[in-house]
């Protein structure tokens, strides 16, 4: 079953186009790679489905959910998450504060429910810490749940955010660069909590430069250059293809 649909998808910035006609169906449950040279419009195309950028022309359908023209809140609430290329986390809050926003923005909970139902309202935050709790343990975090974020190391950070992206319990996540600045250790907790992702069909779409742990945790890999697609298909076909490479070695620019 299709979880994520874009057909002939297109961004352009004035005259510049980021995203050509891009089409694609990623499947409920699939861990699908995007990737391509810098500038080939890999966080553009992530942009445009999580309602940052409003494409040109297309259709971006989660599940029967036209996201095309919702603003970003509105695209999360039919069950997306995202973390982001730029590292976005509040400094100043714990982990474990951290993490819980991602569970505060998906609550309907509303001002008078904390006036007449406190009770309800106690114990719907009792669970979200014990979420989040389990989460930052998933993470790696446990110990560090009462830290400061501006404390931790950048990788830990990256975790920080990637936790909080779960927090919200998406149905499809978009993880843009999630290992950049990690050590070896929290590479490997990355992609433990990707296959964890996968068995609980959870689908997810990574974009990435890292190819180590793109060929290692993706079922499928989309390869963009100047915004178009020019591959698509498993890993071993990927890493054999003759545009694919020939795209990375006359790759230069800065992404879209």
């Amino acid at each position: 079953m299709t979880l994520l649909s874009l057909k002939d998808v297109s961004v352009r910035f004035g005259g510049l186009v980021a995203v050509d006609g891009l089409s694609t169906d990623i499947p409920a449950g699939e861990v699908r790679g995007l990737i391509g040279p810098n500038g080939s419009g890999k966080t553009t195309t992530i942009n445009a489905i999580s309602g940052f950028y409003k494409p040109a022309s297309g259709s971006i359908k989660l599940e029967s959910h036209e996201l095309v023209g919702l603003p970003p809140h509105e695209a999360a609430a039919h069950g997306m998450a995202r973390t982001f290329q730029n590292l976005r986390v509040f400094p100043n809050l714990t982990v474990l504060e951290n993490i819980l926003i991602g569970g505060h923005l998906s609550s309907h909970r509303e001002i008078h429910d904390v006036v007449i139902h406190p009770r309800r309202v106690k114990e719907e935050e009792k669970n979200l810490r014990q979420r989040a709790r389990a989460i930052a343990s998933d993470m790696g975090l446990r110990g560090q749940e009462d830290t400061v974020c501006k404390s931790l190391p950048y990788g830990r950070r990256r975790l920080v955010e990637i936790g909080r992206a779960l927090m919200s319990q998406p149905k499809f996540i978009m993880l843009d660069e999630p290992t950049v600045g990690m050590t070896a250790e929290e590479i490997e907790q990355v992609k433990n909590v990707i296959f964890q992702l996968k068995k609980n069909m959870i689908t997810v779409l990574i974009v990435g430069h890292d190819m180590k742990i793109i060929m290692s945790v993706c079922d499928c890999i989309t390869v963009l250059n100047y915004g178009k697609k020019i591959a698509e298909g498993p890993s071993s076909e990927i890493q054999s293809n003759s545009q694919v490479i020939e795209a990375y070695l006359g790759a230069g620019e800065e992404d879209a």
